[in-house]
């Protein structure tokens, strides 16, 4: 589920970091004198479009765990339930 977090974040913030890194370079971005400047051109971020692939493969993700995990909690309470007739 975390990684499935990740990929959401990641989905979010994919446009917004292709705008800045046309611009400045990752390393420009760590290194500039002036982040005013960064902040300047950060300011003027319309969104463009949005990464639906990396949003719906996040969500999966998610879902797929926590079906997963669902699953692994009614199998051990299936096993502790049929352990408990047993003694």
């Amino acid at each position: 589920m975390i990684s499935g977090s990740a990929i959401l974040i990641l989905a979010f913030t994919w446009d917004y970091s292709r705008f800045i890194l046309k611009e400045y370079s990752f390393a420009e971005i760590w290194t500039l004198p002036n982040k005013q400047e960064l902040y300047d051109f950060a300011s003027k971020y319309v969104p463009f479009k949005f990464n639906w692939f990396l949003f719906i493969t996040g969500q999966l993700v998610i879902v797929t765990g926590i079906i997963v995990y669902w699953r692994r909690l009614k199998k051990e309470a299936m096993a502790n339930k049929d352990g408990a007739y047993k003694n």
